[in-house]
C-alpha cells in the first residue's frame, strides 16, 4: 500500500497541514520542521503528485514564486486582561504544534494586510479577523452558557438571580443579558440587570446596592471574574457566607478563580485556537461556534 500524507505527518510528529504546506514550498513552515516532513517522504517513499493533487481540488494551479512570509503568526493584542493572556497561551501552543513561533505585536499598525490580527472586545472575548485568507467566523456561544449558568444559580435554590456588570450597548454584553434574561422569564421570574462597569470595585458597588435595594436576590451571574471577586470581598467583608448566604458565578474562569473557589464560565479557548491556526493555514470561510463550560466551585455550589 502506497503511503499516504496522514503516514507522512504521523512521522514526521506533524499535522496534515503542515505537511500539505510543506508540499506546496509554503515559507509558514518552519526549516526544521520541513525537513523533518521530508525526511518522513524519503523513508516512506512517499510521492507527491501535484497535478492529481490540483484536478482532485477542481483547479489547475499556476506556479509561481511563494511570497515572503515569516515563520511565525504575528497576533496584536492587550495581554493586560487576563483571558486575552489565557487565549495567547493557547494559540502559543496550537501554533508551536503546526510547526510555527507566535509573535506578539505592540500595535495593530504592525501587521501588514497578509497577516493576522486578533481583535478582543472590551469583555475580552475574542473576535479573530484573519486577513491572509477568505474571512471566516468564530463566535463563543454567549447567550448560550448565559443560560446554562443562570439555569445552575436557579437550580440551587438561590431565588431571583442578578445579572452584574458590562454595558448594554456591547454586542457581547448584550449577547449574555439576552441569554440571562431568556433563562429568567423562561421560570416567571423578572430580570434584574445591574450594568455600567466590569472591574473588581464595580462587583463592590454591586453588592451592596442589592442587599440594600433587591435583598430577594441572592445570587448574581456576573459579566467577568472581576466583577464576581469585588462581589466575593464584599461577602467577606460582611461575613455573609460565600456559596451559602450568597451565590456568585463569574464569567472567564481566569486562574483566581480555581485559587478562590470562583464558579466561572470557562471559554474553549484551546478550540478556539485550533480554529484560527487552520484558518491561517487551511483557509476557508466556516462559521465555528465555540462552547463555554460552566466550571461549579464553592461561589455558586456552598454546602450543596
Amino acid at each position: 500500500m502506497k503511503p499516504t500524507i496522514i503516514d507522512v505527518a504521523t512521522a514526521a510528529g506533524v499535522s496534515k497541514s503542515t505537511v500539505s504546506l510543506v508540499l506546496q514550498d509554503s515559507p509558514l513552515v518552519k526549516a526544521a520542521t520541513r525537513e523533518a516532513v521530508r525526511t518522513a517522504m524519503a523513508d516512506l517513499g512517499y510521492v507527491y503528485n501535484a497535478a492529481a493533487a490540483s484536478l482532485r481540488g477542481g483547479r489547475v494551479q499556476v506556479p509561481t514564486a511563494p511570497a515572503q512570509q515569516p515563520d511565525a503568526l504575528p497576533v496584536s493584542c492587550d495581554l493586560h486582561d487576563p483571558m486575552v493572556a489565557t487565549f495567547v497561551a493557547a494559540l502559543q501552543s496550537v501554533a508551536s504544534e503546526r510547526g510555527m513561533n507566535l509573535a506578539i505585536l505592540s500595535s495593530a499598525s504592525q501587521i501588514s494586510a497578509r497577516k493576522i490580527t486578533t481583535r478582543f472586545s472590551e469583555a475580552a472575548a475574542p473576535n479573530c479577523i484573519f486577513a491572509l485568507h477568505p474571512m471566516g467566523s468564530a463566535r463563543m456561544q454567549e447567550g448560550l452558557a448565559a443560560g446554562q449558568a443562570t439555569r445552575h444559580l436557579l437550580g440551587l435554590g438561590a431565588g431571583p438571580v442578578a445579572f452584574v456588570g458590562g454595558e448594554e450597548f456591547l454586542p457581547i454584553h448584550a449577547q449574555r443579558m439576552r441569554g440571562y434574561n431568556e433563562r429568567i422569564t423562561r421560570v416567571g421570574l423578572e430580570p434584574l440587570l445591574i450594568t455600567g462597569g466590569d472591574d473588581f470595585s464595580f462587583g463592590k458597588r454591586s453588592l451592596a446596592r442589592m442587599l440594600s435595594d433587591f435583598p430577594k436576590h441572592r445570587a448574581a451571574l456576573c459579566i467577568n471574574d472581576q466583577v464576581a471577586l469585588g462581589m466575593m470581598e464584599g461577602l467577606r467583608e460582611r461575613g455573609i457566607t460565600v456559596g451559602d448566604g450568597f451565590r456568585v458565578v463569574g464569567w472567564g474562569d481566569t486562574p483566581v478563580a480555581e485559587t478562590l473557589g470562583l464558579s466561572s464560565l470557562r471559554p474553549e479557548f484551546g478550540k478556539l485556537a485550533e480554529v484560527c491556526v487552520d484558518w491561517v493555514l487551511n483557509g476557508g470561510s466556516k462559521a465555528h461556534e465555540i462552547p463555554q463550560t460552566l466550571i461549579r466551585r464553592i461561589s455558586s455550589t456552598g454546602g450543596a
